[in-house]
């Protein structure tokens, strides 16, 4: 996954403005889980 990608997942797991990468289908499961881990570190470590 690039850079890029990260960077966006974690903007869009803290709910802030991004602008979505361009991916490949099999990579937007991986965008997605990644969001979701971001979300639940948000959330455990408020």
């Amino acid at each position: 996954m690039s850079e890029k990608m990260i960077a966006a997942a974690r903007a869009f797991a803290k709910g802030k403005k991004f602008t979505f990468p361009l991916m490949q289908v099999k990579d937007l499961k991986i965008f997605i889980d990644l969001a979701k881990e971001e979300r639940q570190k948000i959330i455990i470590y408020s």
